[in-house]
Formats: C-alpha cells, structure tokens, sequence
C-alpha cells in the first residue's frame, strides 16, 4: 500500500443476481454512480456473487477502460494471482517503467472477483467491465484539474463586429463576462462575486470535450447589465474542483489560479447617488465653505461643474478611482446664507448630473457665561420654589394653632 494511510470508502450497489461491492482508497467521496481515485492512490473494484448462484463456476476478468497491447482485451486474474508489467518507459509519473502491478483481491475465488491496482493512472479513467456471472460496467473518475483558467469579457460593439476592451464598457448596456477552464475533469464549479457578494443569477455554462471524451473546456458565462454606480467594483470568479492538486494551487498562480477577478471600469453620466456634501466654517462673518465629492467616469468636461448660486468655473480636485471634489466658497457668511438651497451641475462626454442641498448651520455650542447664567437661573427658581413651600407650610400650621 502506500506510505500514507488514506480513508477508505466504500461504494455498494444491489442488483437481482449480482452482489456488486467496490472500494476505493480516496479522501473523497464517489460521485453519483461513480468511483473518485486521484492518481497514485490505490485503486480496488470488487465483485461477489450473490448466495443462489455461488454454485455456479465463473472465471473473474476485467476490461479497463483503455486497454492496449500488452494488457490484451481482458486481465484474466485466479486468487492469489500478481501481475507486474515492465514496461520500458514510463506510461506517466504515477506509473514509472516496471512498477505497474494488478492482482486478484477477495476472500475465495468462488465468490469473489476483485482487482487491486496499485497507482492510478490517466487510463484508469472511465468504464471498467467486470465479467464474473454475467457482466458489470463501473464508472472510475481519475480527476484532473484545470490546466488553465481565465476571466474575460466579451462586449461587442453595435455591429457585433468585434469584441471591445473592458476600458469601453458603457452603463446600462448588457456585457457576457467569461471565466474559462480547460483541460478539466470533472468539469470544476464556479462561484461568481460582485464586490464580494456572491451572485447567482443569468449565470449560463457551456462545455466542449476534447477527441477522446475525457476532458473538458468550460465557459461559465455571467450576463451583466452594468450601472455606472459599478465603476471601480470587482467581479470576479472563483473555481471548486474534486482534485486534491487543486485545492494546493496559489491563488497568484498564472496559469491555474482558482480565483479570477477583473476590476469594472463603467463610463457613464455622473452618478448622482454619490455625491456627498460636506460644510466648513458656516459662522456669520466667516468664510463659508461648501464641499462635493461626486464620481464621474469619464471625468468631468472642462468647466462642467457649476454651481447654482455661481456662475464661474468651480476649483476641482481629483482623488483616486475617479472621484472628485469641487469647492464652493461663501465670502463673508451671514444669516441670509442660512438654510438657502443651492444645487451642484456635473457634465461630462456622456451627460449630465445635478443635486441640491440646503446650506444648514451647525448648532452654535454655548459658551461659558452662557452656561453660567443657565445654571444661575434655574438655582434661583429651585430657591424660590422652596422658599414659597416654607411659607405655605408655616400658613397652614398657624391655621390650626388653639386660642
């Protein structure tokens, strides 16, 4: 066996006159109606008669899926038999030259038709036949893992001529974005994110065989209608795969990553839902300050931001993944600037956007004589309550006092 101890499953199916029961040892469990086995792990597959047909004598063969020259169309193997093929070169890195070993597995040939392969291999894969009273087929999957993923999108221009970059997507028209795995088997699963939520809708999955029917080029497609409030987010897919191999790749790796992400880049009319205003300095005799930061992509035109109660060009600033700030300076507050509304107009290539806000002054904190005198006036009617009920009392005892 080998050096590390694996889990033994254990797979049975009940038929009219066979008693079929096949084991394999895997850390993973069968997939409906199959056999799981990563390469280099020992593989078993066992048959036994059933009690009303023991009698009857039966010769135990089986047929791997892709047999070839050497091992004949069948391996004949008796109880206790070992068979070791030397081949003169290594079929692949799991079965090196000369190390390719069956033998018979049960506990009496009568009943029992089992066979132990010691390392699986690529050729492993697929349809075992068992002929032992009658014959079985069991269904054997040696996983591989993706050779390559990938995440693109696909977004044809109006002529459905060409496929554009992910630079020139626009808000509101509908994109395929496609993560991509090839040379699988099984074919992987996939998760798709949105700004780290999962989605799980207009998902679609498209798969392609290669000559021989084993392996698998997938394209899980996600259909995408993009708001202009999803610039700068991140879509991404993530891959899930039986082979244990896979679970040890790098997510950084080139080739294989499990994990793709693309960061949206969406051209649209400014986002109105994004702008936030902040106020500064709103004192009577200072100078008041109005700021917006507004998103925008593709940036504002050149004197594309305006404000309502003025008429020249507004100072902006940009910050990072296409935000700006734009300022609004108030000279000389006064009361007449309190609670007036003013509104912002942002223009860029491809519209336009505006909002209001009224200019509202921050509560004005009490001083310290202000506090005082507070505190002065409510001891004065704290005095002048106690005083009243003093005199109150002192009345009402005189009003009972004998002659």
């Amino acid at each position: 066996m080998m050096g590390v101890k694996h889990y033994l499953r254990r797979l049975e199916y009940f038929i009219p006159l066979v008693f079929l029961h096949i084991e394999i040892y895997s850390t993973f469990t069968q997939a409906r109606d199959s056999l799981i086995v990563e390469p280099g792990e020992v593989l078993r597959l066992f048959v036994s008669k059933s009690v009303n047909d023991q009698e009857e004598e039966s010769d135990c063969s089986w047929v791997p899926p892709e047999y070839n020259e050497v091992l004949g169309e069948k391996l004949d193997i008796d109880q206790g038999s070992l068979v070791e093929h030397n081949y003169p070169e290594a079929i692949d890195p799991f079965r090196p030259a000369g190390t390719w070993k069956y033998k018979w597995y049960g506990s009496d040939a009568t009943t029992d038709c089992g066979i132990e392969i010691n390392a699986a291999v690529e050729s492993d894969h697929g349809s075992w036949i068992c002929y032992f009273q009658g014959s079985l087929n069991i269904n054997v999957i040696v996983p591989f893992p993706p050779k390559t993923t990938e995440l693109k999108n696909d977004y044809p221009d109006e002529d459905d001529q060409e496929i554009m970059s992910l630079n020139t997507i626009e808000h509101n028209i509908p994109i395929n974005i496609s993560c991509i795995s090839t040379n699988a088997r099984p074919p992987p699963e996939v998760t798709w994110t949105l700004c780290g939520e999962e989605v799980r809708d207009n998902n679609l999955l498209f798969t392609m065989h290669d000559e021989s029917n084993t392996f698998t080029t997938s394209i899980f497609i996600m259909s995408y209608r993009p708001k202009a409030s999803d610039d700068g987010l991140r879509i991404g897919c993530s891959f899930q795969h039986i082979s244990k191999v896979y679970s040890q790749i790098e997510e950084n790796d080139a080739l294989n990553s499990p994990s793709r992400y693309l960061t949206l880049s969406i051209k649209g009319p400014p986002d109105t839902d994004t702008f936030r205003f902040e106020f500064e300095k709103l004192e009577i005799g200072e100078v008041g300050i109005v700021k917006c930061v507004f998103h925008s992509n593709p940036p504002p035109r050149k004197g594309g931001v305006t404000w309502k109660v003025h008429d020249s060009d507004i100072p902006i600033e940009a910050l990072d993944n296409n935000d700006y700030i734009a300022i609004l300076t108030i000279q000389n507050f006064d009361h007449k600037d309190i609670n007036k509304e003013i509104a912002i107009n942002v223009n860029n290539d491809l519209g336009s956007g505006s909002k209001q806000v009224r200019v509202s002054k921050p509560d004005v904190a009490l001083g310290g004589g202000a506090i005082a005198g507070i505190t002065i006036a409510v001891i004065m009617i704290i005095l002048l309550g106690l005083l009243g009920l003093y005199f109150y009392k002192k009345k009402r005892s005189g009003s009972y006092t004998s002659s």
